[in-house]
């Protein structure tokens, strides 16, 4: 089955994409829930969840795929399984501190993703909402970010949950 499809930089994804939520453990509602959601949700009832989004033609999945290595597995166990490669999109969670040591970790932390196979690299919401500057109306360092993630073959964009993220961004192309 072919889902409707959409491009991002050039790379053809699914319109849906299978978020990661309710399947890594970021209920928004409490620990208990968060708990309860990664006590059931180990590889293989994470991979059996992805065969269902894969076999109906959703094969794109969107978080912080690096930082939970069982999600990367079961991944891999889905498309064993279902023949479909699937279309990661990571969002990790960077260091985004001004120094070098910092500068590095976050160097180290995106060539671990771009070691998973993830093809799209969006800096967690709770990076880039730091580098946010309401006065100026931009992102600081952005271009410094985009320009790591290129390097590793990635293709970058942006995590968010505060609208001036999306704002600010377009503002400054």
């Amino acid at each position: 089955m072919q889902f409707p499809r959409t491009k991002v930089g050039g790379l053809s994804v699914s319109r849906m994409i299978i978020g990661t939520n309710w399947i890594l453990g970021w209920s928004h509602q409490g620990p208990a829930k968060d708990k309860l959601i990664t006590s059931l949700n180990d590889r293989k009832n994470i991979a059996n969840i992805l065969e269902v989004f894969f076999k109906a033609g959703v094969d794109t999945i969107m978080g912080p795929l690096t930082q939970h290595p069982q999600a990367n597995a079961a991944i891999k166990d889905a498309e064993d399984k279902t023949g479909v490669k699937c279309i990661k999109v990571d969002t990790p969670m960077l260091n985004v501190k001004d120094t070098v040591r910092d500068k590095d970790e976050t160097k180290r932390i995106l060539d671990q993703v771009a070691a998973t196979g993830a093809q799209i690299c969006l800096p967690h919401h709770t990076s880039v909402e730091q580098l946010l500057d309401k006065s100026t109306e931009e992102i600081r360092r952005l271009d410094e970010y985009t320009a790591m993630i290129r390097k590793r073959g990635m293709i970058p964009g942006l995590s968010a949950h505060m609208p001036e993220v999306v704002t600010y961004s377009d503002n400054h192309n």
